[in-house]
């Protein structure tokens, strides 16, 4: 059972190396409240069955069993949920610095002729900071693997003391016309790789800055809104030439 885990793991890191070397990083901003009532994918296909196969993950945020990925019934949404993912420094013992971080690959099986996009983002959890503290939540996504494009859209969040209250925030919708966001590749396996950091300083010793990935009443800690759409042919062009936006309209085709 071991020796298949390490095979899964060599398999996941020789498929995705390749399209690392090519990586661009993209940047949007978390904006400070729920996200509004548009999610991006109010047009979306419906793809029925999307197998996932179990994530390979490491870091000291998402220990062994403190994570979990769950797609809606609908699949229009992915869920992850962390168990223990709380950064924390207590500014005792020149520990003003904390960092806690989780690398997270998650083996998609895209049904053929479609293609996945995230297109908002929202995060839930707790924020205690001292005057003076901070801290940065670091969210990044892309798809790896054969036929994915690599790019890394990374979304960060700055929190500032004094402060102690649960937080919201999200995405404006990443499938924008103009920006884009990133896409899986048209049907066939891809790896999904979601990657989160979390990092408070406090400024005085014995002071106390805690940032946690969570929600007191047990819903889903990040959503990865989802829209589905038609594509033509196995990994071709990323299905960027005349594609659906899932939104009703057809974007022209861009190279």
């Amino acid at each position: 059972m071991k020796r298949n885990g390490v095979l899964v793991l060599v398999f996941l890191f020789l498929s995705t190396v390749s399209t690392d070397l090519f990586a661009r990083d993209r940047e949007k901003s978390f904006k400070k409240g729920r996200g509004g009532p548009w999610r991006g994918n109010e047009r979306s296909e419906r793809p029925g069955r999307v197998p996932v196969g179990p994530p390979a993950f490491g870091g000291n945020g998402c220990p062994a069993g403190t994570m979990r990925v769950v797609f809606a019934p609908d699949n229009l949404s992915l869920s992850i949920l962390f168990d223990q993912f709380v950064a924390e420094a207590s500014g005792e013992k020149g520990q003003k610095r904390d960092v806690m971080a989780c690398d997270a690959l998650i083996p998609i099986e895209i049904p053929p002729n479609m293609q996945m996009e995230i297109t908002r983002v929202d995060y839930r959890g707790f924020v205690a900071l001292p005057q003076n503290a901070r801290a940065r939540l670091h969210a990044l996504f892309n798809f790896r693997g054969r036929g994915g494009d690599g790019d890394r859209l990374n979304m960060r969040f700055d929190f500032q003391g004094p402060v102690a209250d649960v937080y919201e925030i999200s995405t404006d919708l990443l499938n924008d016309v103009r920006t884009g966001t990133e896409v899986s590749p048209c049907g066939g396996t891809t790896v999904l790789r979601v990657y989160n950091q979390l990092q408070v300083n406090a400024k005085k010793s014995g002071e106390q800055a805690q940032a946690t990935i969570d929600s007191i009443d047990g819903s889903s800690n990040a959503i990865y809104h989802l829209n589905w759409r038609a594509c033509t042919g196995r990994n071709s062009d990323n299905g960027r030439d005349g594609r659906d936006d899932g939104r009703g309209r057809r974007e022209p085709g861009r190279r």
